[in-house]
């Protein structure tokens, strides 16, 4: 259809004329749909990588945070948090401050805990 001799001639004079062949207007129609595909592309592509960075900044996070709660111990060896439940235990801060600030020697007994003395018969 393009082939046909009165979509190509050039019938307009030397001055020229307001209206754009045919052909120039599929052209350019070709040029705008290529430039379009072509956004796009660069538009999907930049969501698919967005999406992968993400994907790879979480588990790279959660990577590092089982890292910091397993820490290397030789008892952590072979436990894995995600199918092994791990128990945290939290202590108050007079507790804490009491244990880790007392350098007296410790007695073979209970923690704060009087124990009454059944051995006295009176």
């Amino acid at each position: 259809m393009l082939n046909q001799p009165w979509l190509l001639s050039n019938h307009c004079n030397a001055s020229g004329c307001g209206h754009r062949s045919l052909t120039s207007v599929i052209a350019m129609r070709e040029v705008v749909m290529t430039l379009l595909l072509w956004i796009n592309l660069v538009l999907v592509a930049v969501i698919l990588a967005d999406y992968v960075v993400r994907q790879v900044i979480e588990r790279v996070g959660e990577w590092r945070r089982l890292r910091g709660l397993l820490s290397g111990h030789p008892e952590m060896t072979g436990v894995h948090p995600e199918q092994d439940g791990l128990m945290v235990f939290e202590i108050e801060e007079d507790l804490a401050s009491f244990i880790l600030d007392n350098d007296a020697p410790g007695q073979d007994r209970p923690f704060r805990v009087v124990v009454p003395d059944f051995d006295d018969d009176d």
